[in-house]
């Protein structure tokens, strides 16, 4: 099933602990430029996916540059500065790993309809991300009506693409 270039997993909330929801994850790494990795994270049954307000589910890992990662998807809102458009379902790239210098990466996220047709592309400002934080900013994509409705294939799952470009390690 996993080769190479994709993995799948099962992941978890990233609040509320006590009631997790299982999300199933598949991840594929995609042909880019020479400094940026795209990698392609496929979360199954979007619309069962709680929609409650700063409630997480987090992607497999997946690795690049020497990291960790993993997206996390808010698919019922989030809080945040700024305020997010009304009913804004989030995304954020999450360095799982804390060891090792923060590597100067800027984030690219993109949703593509099935047919390939439709794409719609966000992200987020590099300038505002921390050493300190693990986290980059949550970007808002679009309401959830609208990912039901355009961006989920004949599965209900949402595949999010995410573009990382290295700058420099820091």
């Amino acid at each position: 099933m996993a080769d190479d270039n994709s993995m799948s997993g099962r992941s978890s909330s990233s609040e509320d602990e006590d009631q997790p929801t299982s999300v199933r994850t598949k991840i594929k790494k995609e042909p880019c430029q020479l400094k940026a990795r795209k990698f392609s994270v496929t979360f199954e049954n979007f619309r069962d996916l709680p929609a409650v307000k700063n409630r997480g589910v987090q992607s497999s890992k997946f690795a690049c540059f020497g990291h960790d990662w993993r997206l996390q998807l808010f698919p019922g809102g989030y809080s945040d500065y700024p305020t997010p458009p009304k009913g804004a379902v989030g995304v954020c790239v999450e360095r799982s790993n804390q060891t090792g210098k923060w590597p100067n990466v800027k984030f690219l996220f993109e949703l593509r309809s099935s047919d390939g047709n439709i794409s719609l592309q966000t992200s987020g400002d590099p300038s505002s991300y921390k050493c300190y934080s693990n986290t980059s900013n949550i970007c808002a994509l679009t309401t959830r009506p609208d990912i039901k409705h355009r961006f989920l294939d004949d599965k209900r799952a949402l595949t999010i693409s995410v573009v990382l470009e290295i700058n420099e390690f820091v």
